[in-house]
């Protein structure tokens, strides 16, 4: 952990704005978040009548709520109660952040290796090369890469390792909230026989945020990670 980052990033006390006292931001927040992704994708899904297997157009219009709701809560939260995104949630870059780059490639590659004993590989890309499948002509992968390689991480880490994480580390140690964050990010992927890669990837990307104090490196981390494994499918 960096000097002077082992206090969570996030304000632990209440804000005084124009004679008002306002709670801390925190997980009640992250709850609202899911709650208004839950119900706008399911909205949105209903207008467009998609069926069992959406086209990848009508896949990206059903997250847009999910994406919204993880990129503006945590947003319009430190805003409204804390110091700002940047100061509560490390929502910044710098250029070593491009580390993350390599690292979560390598993470790719390592749970391939872990599951390769046990599970048959193509079960565990079964998910992600049905979506693959949706994506058809240009502007199909256009939308395929726009939403797995840009959309998800950035809306996702803000998200977990933004407002997740830092909510967990006002009352834990730093690695139990990381270990936490990344379990809670894997289960809510809905992919079981996932879970193990993606908790290992959430717990990579935690420890990132953790030690740098910025978001920078988890985001690129997850770009890697999801970038390898379209590559892969669409190879």
């Amino acid at each position: 952990m960096v000097p002077g980052r082992d206090a969570p990033r996030g304000r632990g006390d209440s804000t005084v704005t124009g004679g008002s006292v306002l709670s801390p931001w925190g997980l009640a927040e992250a709850f609202g978040a899911i709650v208004i992704a839950i119900i706008g994708s399911g909205i949105v899904a209903g207008l467009l009548g998609a069926g069992r297997h959406p086209s990848i157009g009508e896949q990206v219009l059903i997250n847009l709520p999910l994406w919204a709701a993880f990129i503006g809560v945590p947003l319009w939260a430190t805003s409204r109660r804390g110091a700002g995104p940047v100061a509560d949630l490390g929502l910044s870059f710098r250029p070593v952040d491009l580390i993350g780059l390599p690292l979560g490639v390598a993470m790719q590659f390592l749970v391939g290796l872990l599951y390769l004993p046990f599970v048959d590989q193509h079960e565990v890309d079964a998910p992600a090369r049905d979506l693959v499948n949706t994506a058809h002509g240009a502007g199909g992968k256009f939308l395929l890469i726009l939403m797995t390689v840009v959309l998800a991480p950035v809306a996702e880490e803000i998200f977990y390792r933004g407002l997740v994480l830092t909510s967990l580390r006002r009352a834990l140690p730093a690695w139990a909230a990381v270990v936490i964050t990344g379990v809670v990010f894997g289960v809510m992927h809905f992919e079981w026989l996932q879970l193990g890669g993606l908790a290992l990837f959430g717990i990579l990307a935690g420890a990132l945020a953790v030690k740098t104090g910025r978001l920078g490196p988890a985001i690129l981390a997850h770009v890697g990670f999801n970038a390898i494994a379209l590559v892969h499918l669409l190879g």
